[in-house]
C-alpha cells in the first residue's frame, strides 16, 4: 500500500539529477500532500473495522503510527455512537439526543472534573483545613466546564487564598429543644420539613435572616458543617443540608447528633466561580437567581439572569457579563481556616424515571415487586428485564458498616446498578437531579426500611420512592400533611401518627405543627417544646360550627389538652350530654303524665296511683305494657334504667393524621 495516490513527475535512469528536476519533484509532493491525495486505511472490511481502545487517563495506549491514531479515533467514535462498528448508524442522532435533553446542553455547566472514588460525585474543590486557602484540584484530572456555550478547561491546580474569616463575636446561637438529647434522629433535624429550634441568637446570625448560611455544630467532640436558613420571626433554622461539606482529604464530614443547649456557630460561606480566562474567583455574597434585574445589589454580587441564561456581576454601577460559571462553595471558620468545601454537580441527562416498587420478602431482604424495572441514576439509565433487584442486608451494606438493630437503612443504587444499603439519609434533589440522592455519592435513593430491635427488616416501615409517588421520603402516598385518615387496621403506615393524644416534638414534627399547609399547630394541646396529637380514642368527630349556631354550646367547648383550642375552634372538645326538652315538675311535685296509644290518650293520672296500663296497642304491633311512676306530692326525680352513654350503632376504626410530606 503506497502512502500517496499521486504520481511522480519523473523516473531517473542513469542520468544526472538537476536542480530543476529536484525542485519540481519536491513541489509535486508539497502540492499533493493533502487528504484527497493520501491512500486509505480501509483496503478491505477487516481493515476498515480495525479499532483500538486508547485507554484511560493514566493508562493510555499511545499510538506509534498514523494508522494507530485512526484506529483509536474509530474506537472513540463507536463509543460516542454506542455501536459495535464505528460507521454503524446509532439508535439516536445527536440532534435527537439534544431534543431529548430538552433543547440540548445547558450553556453554563460543569462537564467533568475530579470525582469520588465510589461514584461520579465531584470532589475537585479541596479546603486547606488549617489555612484560609481553597485549591481547585485539576491535575491530572482537568476541570472541563462551559460558560455561555463555550467550553473551557483548567488543567493545573489553582488556589484561592486569603479567604475572609467568619465572624468571631455575636456569632452563635443555642439549640432550644428539650426533646433533643443526642438521639440519632437529630442528625436529620432541619431537613425534610423539620427544623432546628434555637435561642440566644447573636446579631451576626440575625443579620442573615432569610438567606442561606453555613453553620457549625459540635456534639462535644465532633464538628459538623451544614447549610440552612435562619428564620428570625420563628426562632429556628430550616431548609438544611446536614453533613454537606467535604474536608481537606476529600472525605465527607458527616452529620452529628446534638442535644438541647448545644452551640451552633456561624461560618463564612464563600461561592467559587470558574471564569472564561481559566481562573477562579470568589464571592462572599449570596448569588441571586432571577429573570428580572435585581435592585440595590452590592458590588461584587453575582446574578444568574434566568431570562438570558447568563451569569452577571455588579461592578458598583451596573450589571455586567461575569464570563464565569458557579462551580461550588467553601466555608471558613472563626479561626480563618477553610474547613469544608462542596463541588457542584456535573451536568448529566437526569431523569425522574424510577419504576421500582419495593416489597419486604424476608427478615434480611427487600426486592422489587415487578420483574421489569428502569431507573435513571445520575444521568445513566439502568434496566432490569425478567429479574427482580434485591437489597440484602447481609451482602449490600455500604463499606464500613455492620448491621445494627433499631436502625433506618436507606436503599441506594449506584450508577452501574449495584444496590447499597446505607445509614446516611438522602438529600431531596428533585429540583435539579430529579430524584433523592445520597449526600456524598452519585447514588440514587429508591426507598428506606427500618431494622427492628430483633434485627429484622420491618415491612410496615418500608417506603418506595418510585417516580409516580416520589413525594416524600417517609411516606408511601401523596396525602397532604394534616389530613385525617380512617384505617381498618391497627398497623400504622409510614408517615402517619395515630390520634391517641401523643406528645410530639415541635422540631421533629414541624410540618404537622407549623408547616405551610395542613398544620394543626397547638389546636389539640401544646407546651414549650411539644404539641399534642388529637386524642380521638372513643370519640366521634364533629365538624367545626364556625359561627353557624348548629352547635348551641359552641362557645362553651373546652380544650382537649393543656394549651389547646377552646370555644368555637378546631381542636376543642365537648363532654357527654343528652338533650332534655320540657321534662319538669312543680316545686311540689304535682304533675301529669300523658301517653298516646293507638286508640286513646291517658292523662291526669290520679294522685296515689302508681301504675297505668297501656292497652289496645296490638294493632301497631306492640303488646300491652306497664309504666310505673311516682306521684308523691313532693319534689322528686325520675330514675331511668339504661346504658352509660347515648350512641348510634357504630364500629371501631383507627384515626391517624399525616405528619410527613412536602410543605
Amino acid at each position: 500500500m503506497p502512502g500517496a495516490i499521486f504520481s511522480r513527475i519523473k523516473n531517473w535512469t542513469a542520468e544526472k539529477l538537476t536542480n530543476e528536476d529536484l525542485n519540481a519533484e519536491i513541489d509535486n509532493i508539497l502540492d499533493n500532500f493533502k487528504p484527497d491525495q493520501m491512500d486509505d486505511y480501509s483496503i478491505n472490511v477487516a481493515q476498515m473495522q480495525s479499532a483500538v481502545d486508547p485507554g484511560e487517563l493514566g493508562s493510555e495506549a499511545v499510538a506509534t503510527t498514523l494508522a494507530g491514531e485512526l484506529e483509536r479515533l474509530r474506537f472513540a467514535i463507536g463509543e460516542i455512537k454506542g455501536t459495535t462498528q464505528w460507521y454503524e448508524s446509532g439508535d439516536s442522532t445527536i440532534a435527537e439526543l439534544a431534543s431529548a435533553l430538552g433543547g440540548g446542553l445547558a450553556d453554563n455547566r460543569i462537564i467533568s472534573g475530579l470525582t469520588s472514588a465510589n461514584s461520579s460525585s465531584p470532589v475537585f474543590l479541596i479546603p486547606a483545613g488549617n489555612d484560609n486557602v481553597l485549591t481547585l484540584d485539576a491535575n491530572p484530572t482537568a476541570l472541563l466546564y462551559a460558560v455561555e456555550g463555550t467550553t473551557y478547561s483548567i488543567g493545573s491546580d489553582l488556589t484561592a487564598s486569603g479567604l475572609i474569616t467568619a465572624p468571631t463575636s455575636n456569632n452563635t446561637c443555642l439549640v432550644d429543644d428539650a426533646e433533643a438529647g443526642d438521639e440519632d434522629y437529630t442528625r436529620y433535624l432541619g431537613m425534610y420539613g423539620t427544623v432546628i429550634l434555637v435561642d440566644a441568637v447573636g446579631s451576626e446570625i440575625t443579620g442573615r435572616d432569610g438567606v442561606v448560611s453555613a453553620f457549625k455544630i459540635n456534639d462535644g467532640s465532633i464538628d459538623e458543617y451544614f447549610t440552612g436558613i435562619y428564620d428570625n420571626s420563628l426562632g429556628l433554622i430550616r431548609d438544611c443540608r446536614r453533613g454537606y461539606f467535604f474536608n481537606s482529604s476529600s472525605a465527607p464530614i458527616p452529620a452529628t447528633p446534638f442535644a438541647d443547649h448545644d452551640t451552633i456557630t456561624l461560618m463564612k460561606l464563600t461561592w467559587i466561580f470558574a471564569t472564561a480566562a481559566s481562573t477562579i474567583v470568589v464571592s462572599y455574597l449570596n448569588p441571586i437567581y432571577s429573570a428580572v434585574e435585581p435592585v440595590s445589589p452590592s458590588t461584587g454580587q453575582y446574578w444568574f439572569d434566568v431570562a438570558n441564561d447568563t451569569w452577571k456581576t455588579f461592578d458598583s454601577a451596573q450589571w455586567i457579563d461575569a464570563n464565569a460559571h458557579l462551580i461550588g462553595t467553601c466555608i471558613q471558620d472563626e479561626s480563618g481556616n477553610t474547613v469544608g468545601a462542596k463541588s457542584y454537580d456535573l451536568f448529566k441527562n437526569f431523569e425522574k424515571l424510577d419504576t421500582m416498587l419495593l416489597e419486604r420478602v424476608s427478615a434480611t431482604e427487600v426486592r422489587t415487586i415487578h420483574n421489569e424495572n428502569t431507573i435513571n441514576v445520575y444521568g445513566t439509565r439502568r434496566r432490569w428485564e425478567h429479574g427482580r433487584l434485591a437489597f440484602n442486608i447481609a451482602t449490600d451494606l455500604a463499606s464500613g458498616l455492620s448491621e445494627s438493630a433499631n436502625t433506618t437503612y436507606f436503599l441506594y443504587l449506584q450508577e452501574d446498578g449495584t444496590p447499597v444499603m446505607d445509614e446516611d439519609a438522602p438529600y431531596d434533589r428533585r429540583s435539579d437531579l430529579l430524584g433523592w440522592y445520597h449526600p456524598h455519592e452519585a447514588w440514587r435513593c429508591v426507598g428506606k426500611v427500618d431494622n427492628d430491635g430483633s434485627s429484622n427488616l420491618d415491612a410496615t416501615t418500608l417506603v418506595s420512592l418510585y417516580a409516580s409517588n416520589e413525594s416524600d421520603i417517609f411516606s408511601n402516598d401523596q396525602v397532604p400533611v394534616g389530613e385525617f385518615v380512617n384505617l381498618g387496621t391497627e398497623t400504622i403506615p409510614p408517615g402517619y401518627i395515630v390520634c391517641e393524644g401523643a406528645s410530639l416534638s415541635k422540631s421533629l414534627y414541624y410540618p404537622l405543627f407549623a408547616g405551610k399547609i395542613g398544620a394543626i399547630g397547638g389546636n389539640f394541646g401544646t407546651a414549650v417544646d411539644k404539641f399534642e396529637a388529637p386524642a380521638a380514642a372513643g370519640k366521634f368527630m364533629r365538624y367545626h360550627d364556625n359561627g353557624a349556631a348548629a352547635d348551641p354550646n359552641a362557645g362553651a367547648r373546652s380544650t382537649m389538652a393543656t394549651g389547646g383550642a377552646s370555644g368555637d375552634s378546631v381542636g376543642s372538645i365537648q363532654a357527654d350530654a343528652t338533650a332534655v326538652n320540657g321534662i319538669a315538675t312543680t316545686s311540689g311535685g304535682s304533675h301529669n303524665h300523658t301517653t298516646t296509644t293507638e286508640r286513646s290518650t291517658i292523662s291526669a293520672i290520679p294522685a296515689g296511683s302508681n301504675t297505668v296500663e297501656m292497652l289496645d296497642c296490638d294493632e301497631i304491633g306492640f303488646s300491652s305494657s306497664t309504666h310505673s311512676i311516682s306521684t308523691t306530692n313532693s319534689q322528686h326525680t325520675h330514675s331511668y334504667t339504661g346504658d352509660a352513654e347515648t350512641r348510634p350503632l357504630n364500629f371501631y376504626a383507627k384515626l391517624v393524621v399525616k405528619y410527613s410530606g412536602d410543605r
